[in-house]
């Protein structure tokens, strides 16, 4: 029958907490079930494979009901699904889809819902009904287990109706870590723990370390004794998949420590030596002093690291000074010390510990399980166990259960860069941000094996660095939430989002893209994008597709103030003609990268407008969507300068002057190329060789304490006389004539007199010097507002001195007192009337006036009536600007004022009552007065204390590395999986081998690529260990 379509969008998003990827099915332009069975012949079920290549789930009289079980979901309070349900041909009023959880229904689909679109052309143009909407359903579920149905019932085969669906995806809110159980997501809301005392504490558990032996945490397993094969802990213990992890070694887990994998050096000559038999399952042969087991173990040359795990055994009456000691080529790692049950190690961490001894055969038993990590640096190792300082054959030692693991840097790499990345890949294999694959992510350049991405493309390696702002729709990762952070919808007609309100994606084969098919057609879109304070550089690079009949529309785009730029499907940056919905219909890939200087853009906000203009089509006839979005923000330094790799993390100024480069910037006084003192220049600020009595810009004219000082002048004295450059300014030294007494003189000062005068220390100016004469440098006496001063002078000839020098009745010749006006009061030392001397703070000037400059060193006082004209005065420095004290600094009231402010990671500082208090740190850090501190790494910001986190990588505020298969992807900020590790995290993954190798049966983006008619399996449960592996109960396994 025929039935009018109308659209009605479900969307019932009702909380906040942060979702995690369960599992994302049925998104690839083709697929096969995927192990979705038809119920209850538990059959796979159906898939309808479109004639241009779309598939669908059938949901249909055939298979009227779908189902699958997820199993070790991690601890959880909500599921959120989200399907995309198609109404296919006719369907009658009262015929429904029916969508349970655990037998409970939680949403129903019916005809009216299904919209009024027809898209038949993305999977059969002749069907004149094919109408697709988005739905999103929530509700609660703590259980580990879920069982997710599709069923209808529709009475009439599929070529008449049907209910396919695609598009899946299953979400679910995780508990705090530290609950079994929880009502939401906060660390008080649990309603069961793991510990042994389950009931929770005003709705807080703690964690699995406060117990004696289960101290480690799998959740879903619960606490453990340790961590199994495959597995790190983090400070919390908690227990996390490490890909990176391969067995090297089993020993002995039952049987005597006998065997060819170790071998006993000792020197004691003992026949037969029995094992101590405490029970049938409990033997132990006993070593002794001066006896050690040892084994070889060959590493891979990507090896890093290696993991030991061992249970010790102590025979005797242990006591403070005797030591099991654990050595990696005779260099000792690790020494157990066992004292009255108190155990204390050097670098392992114990596992597990006997509570009491155990008597066997009158010998006292002590048991204890160690692990150690320890950081290795060859391939070919020695590890050998011992006892030291045993005195006798009353103590003795023994060791079971030992397993040895290595821990790689990458897969498939010979030689590592680093513990965490490879420098040199195995043949075969390209190196890409420190890891081995198989080829290039397709959006990265491959040079020499090598793949540059985007935020690699340096122009310089070692001065410059690039992030990225925005990394989204290249791949299925891109959420929701992600989705409506970056995209504020303008404006538009209603002619737009016809699979839901607010659902502004669409699906191509292997990834998501923003608008497309049913999505986009005539509205405008705002991205606004925060742009780092610094950068130099801002890159922004996309692809637009305009899809099926899209002539005669064109896409448009604006960034920030420039110009408009209109893209249509004529245009010269058409990459791509081609099918990619599946379709008959070619759709056209046109390629976008712009690069806009950082200090074009206004208020460090980018802003890009984006118009899809297509007025004339409706949205299922044609439309436009954005792909392969990168935005990315270069920082460089010019050659003057160096990237200083701190400030650049902590988004402060990252370049940094280079005292030594020979070039002068910057608060630098002089750079002559090298950091030697007393060459003229020193840590670029003048100075003078040491004993300099009169430097200049670095040249000395007088030193004293070298030898020929006449010759030293005369070459300083050339040198002043030239010109002098100091950043743009031009500084000139000119030479004025001294008197003829004068033997040294320089600018009109004299330095050395000739004999029989003297030097006055104010004026630099030669005195005859007359024996008897009292007042040659007794130069002031200040009267009220008059100085009387006297001096000796004379006009005899050289004869006629010599006279008086010889003649015992001295007298003071031509001795005149003079009466001159005092100086002001900020002279501190006047002679004559004229200033030579100024108060502290005042500078001198050429007319022997004293002068306040703001911005020489010198803080101007009022010393009469003892106050302080200028708050600071240090121009060279952050904090005083025009000799008045910045907002949010603090300075010492002195000459050259020093000023400081917060921590350098203080975003906001403010003084109160003359103290510093940060009001705000950058991302990572928390304020305690002026000091920033640094937050838990599992924290993006805290407050108050490190722990206390206000916002996280993760809603459970823990490290992305505590879930196996997930790490922290600082760009986005958020936790992200890595296909290809061996890790399947059915949040975000369908498959994961292990490698990125396409036609295996788990693809290089990991989705599951066998065809239905290829496989079937049947598996009652998987043995994988991680917290994450959604193993699928009750599957079968046959391959054709």
């Amino acid at each position: 029958m025929i039935i009018n379509c109308q659209f009605m969008a479900i969307y019932l998003l009702v909380t906040f907490a942060k979702e995690v990827l369960l599992t994302e099915d049925f998104n690839s332009l083709s697929f096969n079930s995927l192990g979705w069975k038809c119920l209850p012949s538990d059959s796979n079920s159906l898939i309808y494979n479109c004639q241009y290549g779309m598939s669908l789930v059938q949901l249909s009289k055939e298979c009227n009901k779908i189902g699958k079980t997820f199993i070790n979901i991690p601890p959880h309070y909500m599921i959120q699904l989200y399907v995309d349900f198609i109404a296919y041909r006719t369907i009658d009023l009262n015929e429904n889809a029916i969508i349970s959880a655990d037998n409970t229904i939680i949403y129903t689909y019916y005809k009216l819902q299904a919209g009024y679109l027809h898209y038949g052309n993305q999977c059969d143009s002749s069907v004149q009904r094919f109408c697709m909407s988005t739905s999103i359903s929530e509700f609660s579920h703590a259980n580990t287990q879920l069982t997710i149905e599709f069923s209808t019932n529709l009475d009439e085969i599929f070529s008449n109706e049907g209910y396919p669906f695609r598009n899946l995806q299953i979400y679910y809110k995780p508990c705090h870590y530290t609950c079994k159980t929880c009502s939401n997501e906060a660390y008080n809301s649990c309603l069961s723990c793991f510990t042994q005392n389950s009931v929770p504490s005003s709705s807080q558990c703690q964690t699995c370390k406060i117990q004696q032996n289960l101290r480690f945490l799998l959740q879903t397993q619960g606490c453990l004794q340790e961590c199994p094969d495959g597995y790190n802990y983090d400070q919390e213990l908690i227990c996390y998949r490490n890909t990176k992890l391969i067995n090297l070694k089993i020993l002995n887990q039952i049987q005597p420590m006998i065997s060819q994998e170790f071998v006993l050096n000792t020197n004691l000559n003992i026949a037969v030596r029995s094992p101590l038999t405490c029970s049938v399952t409990e033997q132990y042969l006993q070593y002794y002093q001066d006896e050690a087991l040892q084994t070889t173990l060959n590493l891979q040359s990507s090896s890093v690291a290696i993991r030991l795990r061992a249970t010790i055994i102590l025979i005797g009456s242990w006591i403070v000074n005797n030591q099991l000691q654990i050595k990696i080529n005779g260099q000792l790692i690790d020494s157990i010390n066992f004292n009255n049950f108190l155990i204390t190690t050097q670098n392992s961490i114990i596992l597990y510990q006997d509570q009491t001894y155990q008597v066997c055969l009158a010998n006292n038993v002590f048991k204890i399980r160690i692990e150690i990590n320890h950081v290795i640096q060859q391939s070919n190792l020695n590890l050998s166990f011992n006892g030291y300082n045993l005195v006798d054959q009353s103590l003795s030692w023994s060791i079971i259960d030992v397993n040895v693991e290595q821990e790689i840097c990458s897969q498939n790499c010979n030689i590592c860069l680093d513990r965490q990345n490879c420098k040199i890949c195995a043949s075969t294999f390209v190196l890409h941000k420190g890891q081995c694959f198989e080829s290039c992510p397709y959006f990265s350049k491959m040079i020499d094996n090598l793949c540059i991405d985007l935020d690699e493309e340096l122009i310089d390696l070692q001065n410059s660095k690039i992030k990225y702002l925005v990394k989204e729709f290249y791949d299925v990762s891109t959420t929701q939430e992600r989705i409506l952070e970056l995209f504020n919808f303008v404006s538009g007609s209603v002619n737009n989002f016809g699979k839901g309100d607010r659902i502004y994606f669409s699906y191509v084969p292997d990834k998501k893209v923003f608008g497309g098919a049913l999505v986009w057609i005539d509205a405008i879109f705002k991205l606004q994008q925060e742009i780092p304070k610094y950068c130099y550089q801002v890159r922004i690079k996309f692809q637009v597709i305009l899809g099926d009949n899209f002539d005669p529309g064109n896409f448009e785009y604006q960034i920030n103030n420039q110009n408009n730029v209109i893209l249509t499907k004529s245009s010269q940056n058409v990459i791509q003609q081609k099918q990619i919905w599946g379709d008959v219909l070619q759709d056209s890939v046109l390629q976008v990268d712009d690069i806009i200087n950082g200090d074009e853009i206004a208020d460090k906000q980018l802003i890009i407008l984006l118009k899809c203009n297509n007025p004339s089509k409706l949205i299922n006839e044609s439309f436009c969507a954005i792909q392969d979005l990168f935005i990315t923000a270069e920082f460089y330094c010019t050659k003057e300068y160096k990237l200083d790799l701190y400030k650049y993390e902590n988004d402060l100024y990252p370049c940094i002057s280079i005292c030594g480069d020979g070039y002068v910037v910057d608060e630098e006084q002089c750079d002559d190329g090298n950091l030697y003192p007393f060459d003229g220049c020193f840590n670029c600020r003048y100075q003078c060789e040491e004993f300099c009595q009169n430097c200049v810009q670095g040249i000395c004219l007088f030193n004293l304490e070298q030898g020929d000082e006449l010759q030293i002048f005369q070459e300083n004295l050339q040198m002043i006389n030239q010109i002098v450059y100091q950043k743009e300014n031009i500084i000139r030294i000119d030479y004025q004539e001294c008197q003829l007494e004068c033997q040294i003189c320089n600018d009109g000062n004299c330095y050395l007199c000739m004999d029989g005068y003297i030097i006055d220390i104010i004026t630099y100016r030669c005195y005859l010097l007359i024996i008897g004469c009292n007042y040659v440098q007794s130069y002031s006496i200040q009267i009220k507002n008059y100085v009387k001063s006297s001096i000796c002078i004379s006009d005899l000839s050289y004869q006629q001195q010599s006279m008086y020098y010889s003649n015992s009745n001295k007298e003071c010749i031509n001795c005149l007192i003079f009466e001159y006006q005092s100086c002001n009061n900020e002279c501190s030392f006047c002679y004559q009337g004229q200033c030579f001397k100024c108060q502290n703070g005042y500078t001198l000037d050429n007319n022997n006036d004293c002068l306040s400059i703001c911005g020489d060193g010198l803080l101007n006082k009022d010393y009469v009536n003892n106050e302080v004209i200028e708050q600071c005065d240090n121009p060279l420095i952050d904090g005083c600007e025009n000799c008045i004290i910045l907002s949010g600094y603090k300075c010492i009231q002195v000459d050259h004022s020093i000023c400081w402010t917060c921590d350098e990671k203080c975003l906001k500082c403010t003084n109160q009552n003359n103290d510093l208090f940060c009001n705000q740190c950058i991302d990572g850090y928390y304020a305690v007065t002026s000091f920033c501190y640094k937050c838990n790494d599992n924290c993006i910001t805290c407050k108050d204390n490190q722990e206390l986190c206000t916002s996280c990588y993760r809603d459970d505020c823990q490290k992305c590395e505590d879930i196996p298969g997930l790490y922290t992807d600082l760009d986005i900020k958020k936790c992200m999986p890595l296909c290809g590790d061996g890790i399947r995290i059915q949040f975000y993954e369908q498959c994961d081998d292990g490698n990125v190798i396409d036609g295996d049966g788990c693809d290089s983006n990991c989705n599951s690529e066998f065809q239905e008619e290829t496989y079937s399996f049947v598996i009652e449960r998987l043995n994988g260990q991680t917290s994450n592996d959604l193993n699928i109960i009750q599957l079968q396994f046959h391959y054709y």
